[in-house]
C-alpha cells in the first residue's frame, strides 16, 4: 500500500534539494505540486519520506519510488524535474541522446507502463521494480 506523504515530508524533501541544487524551498514546493508529486517520467507517485531515501546497510539503497532531482539537461544548471530514484539512475548511465531516442520507442512506453502498474499495485515490493530493469523482464 502506498503510504501518504506528510507535509513534513514534502518540506524537509524540498529543504534538502534547495541546500543541494538552491532555488528555495518553495521552488522544489512547487515542483512537486506540479508534477501533483509524480515522476515526471513515468507518472508513478513518489515517496519523499526520510526512510525510503535512506540506504540501509547491505540493503537496496533508497527505495526506487523515492523522489530524485533530475537536470532535464545536464550541464544546463537550471531545468529540473523530480523522477524516480532508479529511473534517474538509469537515465543518468545513458548519454542524454541515447536516452532521448530511448523514450521515443515503444519498448521505453511499455517498461514506464509496467513501473507505473508495480508503483500503484505494489510499490513496497522493491523486487518487482528491479526484476524490470534485468534483461529481458519486458518479453
Amino acid at each position: 500500500m502506498f503510504k501518504k506523504n506528510t507535509k513534513e515530508d514534502l518540506n524537509r524533501w524540498a529543504k534538502s534539494a534547495n541546500r543541494k541544487y538552491g532555488h528555495g524551498r518553495e521552488f522544489w514546493l512547487d515542483l512537486i505540486s506540479k508534477q501533483k508529486s509524480r515522476c515526471a517520467l513515468t507518472k508513478a507517485r513518489l515517496f519523499f519520506d526520510l526512510a525510503s531515501g535512506t540506504p540501509q546497510a547491505g540493503g537496496p539503497g533508497c527505495h526506487p519510488l523515492y523522489a530524485s532531482v533530475d537536470h532535464i539537461h545536464p550541464g544546463s544548471g537550471d531545468k529540473f524535474q523530480i523522477l524516480c530514484y532508479d529511473i534517474n539512475d538509469l537515465k543518468g548511465h545513458l548519454p542524454s541522446m541515447l536516452f532521448n531516442a530511448l523514450k521515443k520507442t515503444k519498448e521505453w512506453k511499455k517498461f514506464t507502463t509496467l513501473w507505473k502498474k508495480i508503483a500503484e499495485k505494489s510499490p513496497r515490493d522493491i523486487q518487482k521494480f528491479k526484476s524490470l530493469i534485468e534483461e529481458g523482464a519486458l518479453k
